[in-house]
């Protein structure tokens, strides 16, 4: 978020209220943007209330589960916007922001992606084989998932994801009136544009980065190794490189073969990827938008995707990436992209293209300060309310 945070500080005077450790200076709230913050002691293992087994929603969840923490968040955030003589109050999907949510400020929820949809979307995968123990389980885990966000959604004036199905689902959830939920999508950082200015030479190798411990991630993996990799590539001298801290000890067990490199967590991320052949993509669960894809476009990688994992892109297929989602088919756009040079360098050339005119940050920055300053003038008397009573 830090990029997000510097372009805000560029329009606005901005204080920082959350979570975290004791250990930040003046100094470490300006290097994010900030003119001064606050830090509340990280939720402890204090006593919870029983409501917390028996809820159908989420929406009280931070309440009933760590009360003494959201009775002093609730202070402190009264104390820090008269302190601070704040105008707007823009939270971000923690569990500060159902404190956030009691703010008698004009409100913005930042809500990346819907956890919901999420839910259902890996429940779908998921459901021929489960247990009716476990259906159950996962219709509670989404009623509950889904209260949070109604509850949510409803109380601030305005919410924020990063792609038209979140915003769908957010909708859906919620019943508010459209305007109430934008998509504004993340950007890419100046380190990537830079790294991507580079002429380089790259090998005839496949890459998928991220955090493995992440289920959209390390299911991705899996099912590109079992489906397409082990099929149609193994025997091909094509090398993968799985780059991204958390990989379990069992996922790189099962995703085995010489070809196939994990690497971890990688310091300097940009020119280690930079250098190989193809992005790939194989999303078959999760939601909103796909940092990697931006990355690469302004790396100047050309990228393989299910339709899932291009879904919030505002690209074209053939134009900006290759989607595929027959295995055989994914398989061979690699190599398509790999083989003919004519046609990788019209797919780099488009999606740096693309992303440079829509996805930098200054352009995300300046939206969403728009945003911002359009809350504050707005009479909130006459702001449109739900078109469902709770």
């Amino acid at each position: 978020m830090r990029n997000l945070f510097l372009e805000l500080a560029r329009y606005n005077e901005c204080f920082f209220l959350g979570s975290g450790t004791r250990n930040h200076d003046e100094q470490s709230f300006q290097r994010f943007g900030f003119s001064d913050g606050y830090l509340l002691q990280e939720r402890s293992k204090e006593r919870k209330g029983w409501e917390r087994l028996i809820r159908l929603s989420n929406a009280r969840f931070v309440e009933m589960s760590s009360p003494e923490y959201f009775r002093a968040a609730k202070s402190a955030m009264i104390k820090c916007s008269a302190t601070w003589n704040a105008d707007v109050l823009i939270s971000f999907a923690t569990a500060v922001s159902d404190v956030g949510a009691l703010s008698d400020l004009p409100k913005v929820l930042d809500y990346a992606d819907s956890t919901s949809l999420t839910s259902r979307r890996a429940d779908a995968i998921a459901w021929p084989t489960m247990s009716t123990a476990e259906k159950w389980a996962a219709r509670l885990r989404v009623k509950r998932q889904s209260g949070r966000e109604r509850a949510l959604v409803r109380k601030y004036d305005t919410t924020t994801t990063i792609s038209e199905p979140d915003r769908e689902a957010l909708l859906g959830v919620s019943g508010v009136a459209d305007n109430r939920v934008i998509v504004v999508p993340n950007g890419v950082s100046q380190d990537a544009l830079t790294c991507g200015e580079a002429a380089k030479c790259p090998d005839r190798s496949i890459v998928f980065w991220g955090t493995l411990d992440f289920p959209p991630n390390y299911t991705a993996v899996r099912h590109f190794h079992e489906k397409v990799f082990m099929p149609y590539l193994a025997g091909r001298g094509i090398d993968w490189h799985i780059v991204g801290a958390g990989a379990s000890q069992s996922l790189q067990n099962d995703v085995q073969h010489p070809r196939i490199h994990f690497h971890g967590f990688v310091e300097d991320l940009y020119p280690f990827v930079a250098s190989k052949g193809v992005m790939v993509n194989p999303m078959i669960q999760g939601s909103g938008l796909k940092n990697k894809v931006l990355e690469s476009f302004a790396l100047r990688l050309p990228v393989v995707s299910t339709c899932l994992g291009v879904e919030a892109i505002d690209g074209e297929v053939n134009t900006h990436f290759l989607v595929a989602e027959d295995p055989g088919q994914f398989a061979d756009s690699i190599e398509r992209l790999l083989d003919d040079h004519e046609l990788r360098a019209s797919v780099t050339r488009a999606g740096r293209s693309l992303v440079e005119t829509r996805y930098t940050w200054p352009s995300i920055g300046k939206r969403f300060s728009d945003l911002i300053q359009q809350i504050s003038c707005e009479p909130r008397a006459g702001r449109e309310l739900e078109r469902i009573s709770e």
